[in-house]
């Protein structure tokens, strides 16, 4: 079962403000939890957790018409925009849906959102991967029709 890394409490949520403040800043809360606008209606960063399945995530949600094309056109950039994050991701389909949006993610696995010991260092991964993820790719998806 997926949700919303707010389920971990407003500790995470301020300290993904304050860690990652110099991209949060620039981005907007959407309705659905915790995710941020990226300068283009399609697509938000987001991040989730699986309380069951043990991970926390960072993601890049592409939907709309055109998410295949948006998703290939930054998957020709793959190498550069991984070795510029210095961390791989995972590309593809979403998952839990049958739906045509399409998602880029980095996943911390084997990690348990429900051990509140570890919520420092999960919300510092969370806070560096969202502020890497939204400098790296900010600027591409402005290129993207």
């Amino acid at each position: 079962r997926r949700v919303q890394i707010d389920a971990l409490g407003n500790g995470a949520i301020m300290y993904l403000h304050s860690m990652a403040y110099n991209r949060i800043r620039e981005l907007c809360w959407d309705s659905s939890g915790m995710n941020y606008k990226i300068g283009h209606k399609d697509f938000r960063l987001g991040a989730s957790c699986g309380m069951n399945d043990q991970f926390i995530s960072i993601y890049l949600y592409i939907s709309g018409d055109n998410a295949d094309k948006r998703l290939a056109g930054l998957e020709q950039q793959k190498t550069e925009i991984e070795e510029e994050l210095g961390f791989s991701l995972e590309w593809g389909a979403q998952k839990e849906t049958a739906s045509n949006d399409r998602r880029v993610s980095t996943t911390e696995s084997n990690t348990d959102p429900n051990d509140k010991s570890d919520r420092p260092r999960q919300y510092e991964w969370l806070a560096e991967r969202l502020n890497k993820m939204h400098q790296v790719f900010a600027p591409r998806i402005q290129e993207l029709p």
